[in-house]
């Protein structure tokens, strides 16, 4: 799935943005949302850049991740304005050199980038098991907040996907 989601040609990743993006501002939790976490992309991943202007052009509090200091990490999520200073995380992703963290339950909306899904909430991430750790089943499973929201390509979409205890799954998926 990352393989084919590199290959895709810049064209393909701009009409598969776009898409998202207008199905993403009619999803009825994204059009409620005040504080949405979004992500920057990264390996291929389904860009948000789109969705993310009109987002702020809508007056909504966007959100980015950041990799704690905790160990095993886990994800904060910082206030994103247009043009921050940014610097690359030790993955190599862009993340927010300035930082106010936004407490996790005051976030509406969650959107999470995903390797794979299946029609059960079921995700894939990248392998880092970060959005697992950061809203774990047992702790956030009675919480209608945030919404987590997973973000694929239609073609990521699979049979089913092993699940284990601590794997948290998503309120639904957003597709292209």
């Amino acid at each position: 799935m990352r393989s084919k989601r590199r290959s895709l040609s810049a064209s393909e990743k701009l009409i598969a943005a776009e898409r998202f993006s207008g199905r993403a501002l009619r999803d009825s939790a994204i059009r409620r949302a005040r504080h949405i976490a979004i992500y920057l992309a990264f390996d291929g991943e389904l860009d948000l850049s789109i969705l993310t202007d009109a987002l702020l052009a809508e007056g909504k509090a966007v959100y980015l991740p950041v990799l704690s200091r905790f160990t095993p990490p886990r994800l904060r999520f910082t206030r994103y304005q247009p043009g921050m200073a940014m610097r690359p995380n030790r993955y190599g992703i862009p993340e927010p050199v300035r930082r106010q963290f936004k407490p996790l339950r005051e976030l509406d909306v969650v959107l999470m980038p995903l390797t794979a899904f299946d029609a059960h909430g079921g995700r894939l991430g990248m392998g880092g098991g970060f959005y697992d750790r950061t809203f774990p089943v047992r702790t956030m499973g009675s919480f209608e907040k945030p919404k987590l929201i997973g973000v694929a390509y239609r073609w990521q979409q699979v049979e089913v996907l092993p699940v284990e205890a601590h794997d948290r799954r998503v309120h639904r998926v957003l597709t292209d």
